[in-house]
């Protein structure tokens, strides 16, 4: 088992992740993630017949309740953490068009060209973004949407200072109340933060896929709505 799989079979099992996603988005993470399912939901609504979604990074399935409803569509949740999953699974375990894969992002357990819709939050920073990218040109079907939403080191100077002022004291505060048997997890985060790339060079990564439309919240939480074309471009994972 890898180690950031460790690291997140031990915040799904001793914390409670569910009130610590609230705290770090300052209690808005149900709008934000209710403004990006409602962009994959648009999207299938324009699909006939049943549709595949995969859920990358799932973790506890908190995207699941903003899709399970919809007639025809069967979810596919994927997350490297084992616990993750069966935290999910508990939760949802009433409904019969939800599935659970325990693999890597950068080594997807599914066949080519698959998925109707792909959504994936806050697990980039995890990642080779070259062999994500990779992975979601295999498994997603031409004309489909992936949308994926994490916390970034944006190119404003004020926005990247707040968010790490946000990581390094404000999140490492909510965990000790609500996760303090992990407060080293939630501690660190503004370190994979000063490591990222560019947020400009993840867009042009992901234009290799398809159209690219980059939204933000507060410059601080961005959101990749790519359209896949028909003919993407090949990409290098090296």
């Amino acid at each position: 088992m890898s180690t950031i799989a460790k690291l997140n079979d031990r915040v799904y099992q001793e914390g409670d992740y569910d009130k610590m996603a609230i705290a770090m988005t300052l209690g808005l993470d149900e709008h934000f993630r209710k403004f990006y399912m409602d962009i994959v939901a648009r999207e299938l609504g324009k699909c006939r017949g049943k549709v595949l979604v995969i859920d990358l990074g799932a973790g506890t399935g908190r995207n699941v309740p903003f899709l399970r409803d919809r007639s025809g569509t069967h979810l596919v949740l994927i997350d490297l953490s084992f616990a993750g999953l069966m935290h999910a699974k508990r939760k949802f375990f009433k409904s019969c068009q939800v599935d659970y894969v325990c693999c890597s992002a950068e080594m997807l357990c599914l066949r080519d060209r698959c998925a109707s819709a792909i959504v994936s939050s806050y697990m980039l920073r995890h990642v080779k973004l070259s062999k994500l990218v990779k992975e979601l040109q295999r498994i997603s079907k031409h004309n489909s949407t992936i949308v994926i939403v994490d916390f970034w080191k944006s190119h404003r100077a004020i926005s990247y200072i707040l968010l790490l002022l946000h990581l390094a004291i404000l999140v490492p505060l909510f965990a000790l109340v609500f996760s303090p048997r992990v407060f080293s997890a939630y501690s660190c985060l503004w370190k994979f933060l000063v490591e990222l790339p560019d947020v400009r060079d993840v867009a042009r990564l992901f234009s290799l896929l398809g159209n690219v439309k980059m939204l933000t919240f507060y410059n601080m939480i961005y959101v990749w709505v790519i359209k896949k074309q028909s003919r993407s471009r090949t990409v290098d994972s090296s």
